[in-house]
């Protein structure tokens, strides 16, 4: 399966001769639609490759924040079974094991919705064909502005819901979830686990907050395999979705744009 990264490169390269293609209809003269209407898609076009371009460095971001977890998690192997020592290391500050935990998992869900948040930007500013503030959560689902909170919910809707409301409290709540810690435990073996209680309050939770019934993605144990699982499914669903935007641009500009001879530019 083409990873994220790969088809954002592939589809620049195409939004990119789509775009040398308009350019190529606003050279010619006497068309038949107004210039302004060939100004307003290159300029869309041009916010999408810029801004998809500008978002390729998050995924280095991304990969040093998910290896710095990880790192954190294989350094406390050497005391399992023992109480966690009261102070650990967190890029190469030393902090308490507790404080290098919500580090750890702050930087990882923080860069991981910067990415997510850009990416739908530039998707709700293509497909409204003018730039707006777009987010996954708050403008795809909440609010549904493109039509297809069902599909997206059938798709992932779940695993967007547990890692954004993880986000959440991490970002506002210093890693708590109604005063209690998500991550809790005394030793290396609870160093990453949730408890069966506070998996099912993340359920709860996720559930009310987002009006889905039946949510059982948070399980009790390590966290941080869910959450790896729950963003390689929303990186999919990405694609599907860059996917949308694209095939909307070229049928809006095809279909309209065949009158004055538009043709893609390869």
């Amino acid at each position: 399966m083409t990873d994220l990264k790969s088809e954002i490169e592939a589809l620049l390269e195409r939004l990119q001769a789509i775009e040398r293609g308009i350019q190529n209809v606003r050279d010619k003269q006497n068309n038949t639609m107004r210039d302004k209407i060939y100004a307003s898609w290159h300029t869309t076009i041009h916010f999408a490759t810029t801004g998809l371009q500008n978002t390729l460095s998050l995924f280095t971001v991304r990969d040093a924040a998910e290896k710095a977890l990880l790192g954190l998690a294989s350094s406390l192997q050497q005391y399992r079974c023992h109480p966690l020592p009261p102070i650990g290391t967190y890029g190469g500050v030393s902090v308490s094991v507790s404080d290098s935990r919500i580090l750890a998992m702050d930087a990882y869900l923080a860069v991981c919705w910067a990415l997510y948040d850009r990416l739908s930007n530039i998707i709700g500013s293509g497909m409204a064909n003018k730039k707006i503030r777009s987010k996954l959560v708050e403008t795809f689902l909440d609010n549904d502005i493109l039509g297809i909170k069902d599909i997206l919910v059938s798709l992932c809707g779940e695993e967007i819901c547990f890692s954004y409301f993880l986000r959440n409290c991490y970002m506002h709540e210093g890693g708590m979830i109604d005063n209690t810690p998500i991550l809790g435990g005394s030793t290396w073996t609870d160093a990453f686990e949730i408890t069966d209680s506070v998996a099912a309050k993340l359920n709860q939770e996720i559930g009310r907050r987002h009006k889905i019934s039946d949510v059982t993605i948070a399980e009790q144990g390590d966290i941080i395999p869910q959450l790896q699982g729950c963003h390689a499914r929303i990186d999919e669903m990405f694609i599907y979705l860059l996917h949308f935007m694209e095939g909307t641009l070229l049928v809006k500009i095809g279909v309209f744009a065949e009158i004055d001879g538009f043709r893609i530019e390869e």
